[in-house]
């Protein structure tokens, strides 16, 4: 470097002068800048962390398919048919009381309130307050109900569902 030239600090060091935590990450700071269009690339830890998040679920996803293929014959849903299901439930949603989701890997039984409209995404997803269900992991969900018939009925206009009665209300069945 030639004498008397300013040595300019680089553009991610300038950038980290502003952040209150200065040992702030590459990666914690594009949150912070996303915002302002301040684009940052990710750093190699990063990159490797989501390419192993990414291998885990790919991983996951093939012990889902092995199980339901193991344990059960028939596959009763699909995403749509979940969506149909649980849009109708909409109609009853005043007496529906609570929800229990039993997914296929395990014994967890899982309660919640009647998923709203909009919780219900399109690729087979909804997002509940103990987490995000995958449709295609759930073997089955009761809804309790004071009107198990009103249900029953609802179900019936929207096309035909594994469904049974149980006590306290239904039982939709993902997988039999």
């Amino acid at each position: 470097m030639a004498s008397g030239s300013v040595q300019r600090p680089h553009p991610a060091a300038s950038e980290r002068a502003g952040c209150v935590d200065c040992k702030a990450s590459r990666q914690d700071m594009g949150l912070a800048f996303g915002g302002l269009g301040i684009a940052i690339a990710p750093t190699k830890r990063y990159l490797r962390m989501a390419e192993q998040t990414r291998r885990d679920m790919a991983a996951h996803e093939r012990e889902i398919e092995r199980i339901i293929q193991s344990n059960f014959s028939t596959s009763c849903m699909s995403n749509a048919k979940w969506r149909r299901a649980l849009d109708a439930l909409q109609d009853v949603r005043d007496s529906v009381t609570g929800c229990r989701w039993k997914f296929v890997d395990g014994d967890r039984i899982q309660e919640s309130v009647l998923p709203s409209e909009s919780s219900i995404e399109e690729e087979g997803y909804i997002e509940d307050p103990f987490g995000i269900i995958d449709l295609k992991h759930v073997e089955w969900l009761e809804v309790t109900t004071a009107e198990p018939t009103a249900a029953l009925a609802a179900l019936a206009a929207r096309g035909q569902f594994a469904v049974e009665c149980i006590a306290g209300g239904i039982r939709l069945f993902g997988y039999r």
